[in-house]
């Protein structure tokens, strides 16, 4: 059994296009894919020699396929929560990226 059967859930993959006059982001639809989502996770980041701990609200596999950003929205299909992506990790076997993993930050709306 690979990662890929646990892929059961539907995603959508909103990418930055433009900024308002006030300076804030519009995002649209640039992919819907599968994958699977489990919230709440601690996620540390490096910065500068420091490290700087934030809690993730949830955590999402998706296929290595998949073409995601740091700046990108991912919708729960399900629900239509959205989240920020924190961080992108690719997990790899010895030859290639085997799956990415997200760190989601619940947006306000």
């Amino acid at each position: 059994m690979s990662i890929q059967d646990y892929f059961n859930q539907t995603f959508g993959i909103y990418s930055k296009t433009t900024r308002d006059k006030y300076g804030k982001p519009s995002f649209s639809l640039s992919a819907t894919i599968k994958g699977r989502l489990q919230e709440g996770e601690e996620f540390k980041r490096e910065f500068n020699e420091d490290v700087e701990t934030i809690m993730a609200d949830a955590t999402a596999y998706i296929p290595q396929s998949a073409s995601i950003n740091i700046e990108d929205v991912v919708e729960d299909t399900s629900d239509n929560t959205r989240y920020n992506v924190l961080d992108i990790y690719e997990a790899r076997n010895r030859t290639s990226v085997h799956h990415k993993k997200l760190y989601l930050k619940k947006t306000i709306r």
